[in-house]
């Protein structure tokens, strides 16, 4: 039979726990965004400049089809950059919240061919912590990654609400679900939330995600 005091030390232990999880959540992110204006900053700068100096040296050139390669190949790499640099620190998340950033991330239709991705957000614009929606949309990203990695074409994103609980459910027609999420999976737990993958019916995958809302 369990003492008061024991229960207090284990409940203790679990806030403690959940603390810890945030901080890491929030601790990675900050490393992301770092990252990702550091890219901004220089990497994309430069490369950008130097595509002006392409520019530049073509119109002097009076046009060369080495040149417009070279710019072209650069063009390229401009917007890779940005694309990275916006998958590192996505502005709508911080600015108005999962449900849009989530949004500006189904529209994207990266992936050759494109993943063509259903939104349906019951969140009715509702805020969470900012760790809360960070664990949600790098659960969401992830699992749109994986879909396009499985040869998926569509994907279908349901975000909702229930009482203290944000929950996020994403299903898609790919072949696999080698997620490598093992270390979001931990920390997902470790904040008192759930993650489970599963086989569809049709043979698809569905991720749900289910993390408390405060």
């Amino acid at each position: 039979m369990s003492r008061p005091g024991d229960r207090t030390t284990v409940e203790a232990l679990a806030a403690e726990l959940e603390r810890m999880a945030k901080s890491l959540v929030e601790a990675r992110e900050h490393e992301r965004q770092a990252l990702g204006g550091l890219l901004h900053d220089t990497t994309l700068q430069g490369l950008i400049a130097a595509m002006w100096q392409v520019d530049a040296l073509n119109e002097r050139a009076g046009g060369s089809p080495e040149l417009e390669a070279l710019r072209a190949s650069l063009e390229t790499l401009v917007d890779q950059t940005r694309a990275v640099t916006r998958d590192l620190r996505p502005p709508a998340l911080h600015e108005t919240g999962l449900g849009a950033a989530v949004d500006e991330l189904a529209q994207r239709g990266e992936g050759d061919p494109p993943l063509r991705v259903e939104v349906d957000d019951r969140l009715g614009g509702a805020r969470f912590a900012p760790a809360i929606e960070m664990l949600a949309y790098r659960a969401i990203q992830a699992s749109l990654r994986n879909a396009r990695e499985h040869g998926g074409t569509t994907a279908r994103i349901v975000l909702s609400q229930d009482g203290s609980r944000l929950s996020a459910t994403v299903t898609d027609d790919g072949a696999g679900a080698d997620l490598g999420l093992a270390d979001l999976d931990d920390t997902i737990r470790l904040a008192k939330g759930r993650f489970s993958s599963s086989r569809a019916g049709d043979g698809g995958t569905v991720v749900s995600v289910e993390l408390p809302a405060g």
